[in-house]
């Protein structure tokens, strides 16, 4: 319960931090951020805390620990990962607008509410393979419902009219800056399709 605590507020300050130096310069009207060496780091030192407070909190000698604020963490944990090895080669650097907040805010529910139950009878390894196989894909899942909600978001801003430079609200500006449809609807289908492929080895 502590390790779950202490990891998840450190992964909430580190995001947070990590957010606050991408929202900065959308206010002073940069348009899309750009990520260097010492920010992609921290962003890795940030998902490995996360993990390691799930890694701890949910799987114990004598069981799985499992609740409503540990899976939506879980959840977005994964989409942190999923965004790590996609910003390998694509530009989905303006994603974090919206990723960073959200993780921070997650991983501090996760820090305020960490009760949950355990699962006596997960002792058996394949049981926990199968809890834990499930838990992601119904994370991964979940993760592609709220990119989807993105691409609605954004679908809308395209259709609004431009506004001037001088009346662009910061939120205006931080959806302008986000990757072409294009792009975020490919992310959203191998989204999916990996939580069905994940959710399909439940059932094998």
């Amino acid at each position: 319960m502590s390790a779950s605590i202490v990891f998840h507020g450190l992964a909430a300050i580190a995001y947070a931090v990590l957010a606050l130096s991408l929202w900065l310069p959308i206010q002073k009207y940069q348009r899309s951020p750009k990520l260097d060496r010492t920010f992609r780091a921290g962003l890795l030192a940030a998902i490995i805390i996360h993990g390691t407070g799930l890694l701890l909190t949910i799987i114990l000698p004598h069981g799985l620990h499992i609740g409503w604020a540990l899976a939506l963490s879980a959840g977005l944990w994964l989409g942190m990962v999923v965004f790590w090895f996609e910003s390998l080669y694509l530009r989905l650097d303006s994603l974090l607008l919206i990723l960073l907040p959200t993780a921070a805010l997650v991983s501090l529910i996760a820090t305020l509410f960490p009760e949950g139950i355990v699962v006596h009878h997960a002792n058996s390894e394949w049981l926990r393979v199968h809890l834990l196989i499930a838990l992601c894909a119904y994370g991964l899942a979940g993760v592609a419902a709220m990119h989807a909600i993105l691409i609605t978001v954004l679908d809308r801003q395209l259709h609004r009219p431009v506004q001037a430079a001088g009346q662009q609200n910061t939120w205006y500006r931080a959806l302008d800056s986000m990757p072409p449809l294009m792009v975020q609807e490919d992310l959203l289908f191998r989204l999916i399709r990996i939580a069905f492929f994940v959710l399909t080895l439940t059932v094998i």
